[in-house]
C-alpha cells in the first residue's frame, strides 16, 4: 500500500525517479524548501506533464491510501463499513437526512429535513454542480492537522452540500444552522481510510508534487482527489475517530477548539 507521507512505502522505482527531481530542485539556486508550497513546485509545463504521467505509469497498478473527512452519527459508521463512500446525489442527501430523522427524532424534524433538502451551496448561483457524482477524498494523513478546509469537514455534520446551509445569512439560515448545530453535537469527526488503485485518480491533480514536497519537507505536501464514483466497502480500511488508537491527540484541539466532546 502506497502512503504519500512515506516514502518507504513507495515503489522503488517512483521513489527513484522522484529522488532525482528532488535533487534537481535543492540545486536550483535560491530554492528553500522551507518558504516553497509543494503544489507550487513546477519544473516546466512540459516536464510537468510529463513527469506526472511517468509517475502515474508506475502508480496505475498500485493501491494508494486516501482519507475522506466526514463527521458521523452511529449509525452512519456502520452505513460505511457496509456499504462504502457514495458518491454525491440528490438520493444521497435525502437518504441521509431520513436516517438522521430516523435514528435522532428528537434534534430534526420533518420539516427540518424538507428545509436542508432545498438549502446549501448545491442551490446558489454559484451552484457547486460539480460536486454531484463525486467523492472527495485527501492524502496524505497530514492534512488534517495542517488544512483548515479539512478541519471544517471535521467540525460540520453533513458534507459541505448540507453544512454550509448553515452559512445563508437569513431566516432559513438560522434553522438550518441550528439543526446543524445539533447534529455536529451528536456526531464524531472521523476520517474515512480508503485504498485506491493508482490508475483510479483523476488526472486534474498531480501526484509528482505531493510526492516530491514530501521528499523535500516543502510546505503543505498534500492534496485532494474527486473521484467521479462511489468507495465500494471493500475498499474502506478504517474509521478514524476520537478513542480509537490513530486518533492523535494533536488534532483534538483542532477539531474540538481543545476540548473533547
Amino acid at each position: 500500500m502506497v502512503d504519500l507521507e512515506d516514502p518507504g512505502t513507495w515503489t522503488p522505482e517512483v521513489r527513484d525517479r522522484l529522488e532525482v527531481v528532488a535533487h534537481l530542485f535543492r540545486r536550483q539556486p535560491g530554492f528553500s524548501s522551507a518558504d516553497a508550497c509543494a503544489n507550487d513546485l513546477s519544473i516546466d509545463v512540459r516536464a510537468d506533464l510529463d513527469l506526472e504521467g511517468e509517475v502515474r505509469t508506475l502508480l496505475a497498478r498500485e493501491r494508494l491510501l486516501m482519507y475522506h473527512g466526514t463527521r458521523l452519527l452511529p449509525h452512519e459508521v456502520n452505513c460505511i463499513l457496509s456499504d462504502g463512500l457514495r458518491a454525491l446525489t440528490d438520493e444521497l442527501r435525502r437518504d441521509k437526512l431520513d436516517a438522521a430523522r430516523a435514528h435522532q427524532p428528537d434534534l430534526l424534524s420533518t420539516a427540518d429535513v424538507d428545509l436542508l433538502l432545498v438549502s446549501g451551496p448545491l442551490f446558489w448561483r454559484y451552484a457547486h454542480e460539480a460536486r454531484r457524482g463525486e467523492v472527495c477524498v485527501v492524502a496524505p494523513l497530514a492534512i488534517v492537522a495542517g488544512d483548515e478546509g479539512m478541519r471544517s469537514l471535521l467540525q460540520d455534520w453533513g458534507g459541505e452540500s448540507l453544512a454550509w446551509a448553515a452559512h445563508m445569512n437569513n431566516e432559513d439560515g438560522m434553522k438550518c444552522r441550528r439543526t446543524i448545530q445539533a447534529l455536529s453535537a451528536a456526531s464524531a469527526p472521523s476520517i474515512v481510510e480508503v485504498s485506491i488503485a493508482g490508475s483510479e485518480l483523476p488526472d486534474t491533480t498531480d501526484l509528482w508534487r505531493v510526492m516530491v514536497g514530501r521528499l523535500l519537507g516543502c510546505l503543505e505536501p498534500w492534496n485532494e482527489w474527486h473521484l467521479r464514483r462511489p468507495i465500494p466497502a471493500e475498499s474502506v480500511l478504517d474509521i478514524i475517530q476520537p478513542g480509537s488508537p490513530r486518533w492523535s491527540d494533536a488534532w483534538t484541539g483542532l477539531v474540538f477548539g481543545g476540548a473533547e466532546e
